[in-house]
């Protein structure tokens, strides 16, 4: 038999330990089934934004090696333009336990190696040019790659059921671009609405289904910087009213991609 046990705090009771563990496990309890599915990356929140010569990092929900970690409170690194590349990430420490607590240790660190340790989870990368001003607003879909000077989460994965998943304010951005177009083929409109529709980011395994359908490629495996590129080379066609591949029937018109 199943129980679903809730303490009962009244004037004149004796409060017992097994109340106060049951205040403690429920709410993480609750979390892990509600998160069972994902995959590692941001759940919620960990936003980056640029404030003159900081970084800060907005409190958030990150899932990481099966385990959800909460980022309580916001937190601000400084960074400086050295013309070469920098990544922003979270660094997942070892366990520490005492007599009263079980403590699994973030770090928030700013360095320019490529290489991402198993305990690490990429936020933001940029390359700054000495004298320019680092930026997070973005022109259009294509700006959210650019190279120098520009605030990149396209490598960032984000939670989601099957692989980790492609930036969703990004995704929302060409979603809006699509719509914003009026042309394309009934697929993108389908696919934008249910970006701007949905609660959870889009899973992987969708985007590349549409990509694949677009393109007339079929589908195929991508790494999150190879989406955003095929996404920006659709929403190009869309607003130049070119309409893409349409005939996938056995010998109809055919369109190869080549890098």
């Amino acid at each position: 038999m199943l129980h679903n046990r809730y303490p009962i705090f009244t004037k004149g009771r004796i409060l017992r330990l097994d109340m106060l563990e049951e205040l403690r496990d429920y709410p993480r309890g609750m979390m892990d089934i509600l998160h069972a599915d994902l995959s590692s990356g941001i759940v919620a929140g960990a936003d980056i934004r640029v404030v003159e010569s900081m970084l800060r990092v907005t409190p958030g929900i990150v899932k990481f090696g099966g385990r959800l970690y909460m980022l309580k409170e916001e937190f601000s690194l400084p960074y400086h333009a050295s013309g070469t590349l920098s990544i922003l990430r979270l660094r997942f420490g070892p366990e520490l336990r005492d007599q009263d607590f079980a403590d699994h240790p973030v770090e928030v660190v700013l360095d320019g190696s490529m290489l991402q340790t198993e305990c690490e989870l990429e936020l933001a990368r940029f390359k700054l040019k000495p004298g320019a001003r680092l930026r997070d607003d973005y022109e259009s879909f294509a700006d959210y790659a650019t190279e120098y000077n520009t605030l990149n989460r396209i490598h960032t994965p984000y939670a989601s059921p099957g692989p980790s998943t492609f930036y969703p304010g990004a995704l929302r951005y060409y979603a809006d671009a699509v719509l914003q177009a009026g042309g394309g083929q009934p697929q993108d409109f389908a696919f934008a609405m249910q970006v701007l529709g949905s609660e959870r980011p889009i899973g992987k395994v969708a985007i590349q289904h549409y990509i694949g359908l677009r393109l007339g490629t079929g589908y195929r495996e991508y790494d999150l910087a190879q989406i955003h590129k095929y996404l920006n080379r659709i929403l190009n066609d869309i607003q130049s009213g070119r309409r893409g591949a349409r005939d996938y029937r056995p010998g109809g018109p055919q369109r190869m991609l080549v890098d």
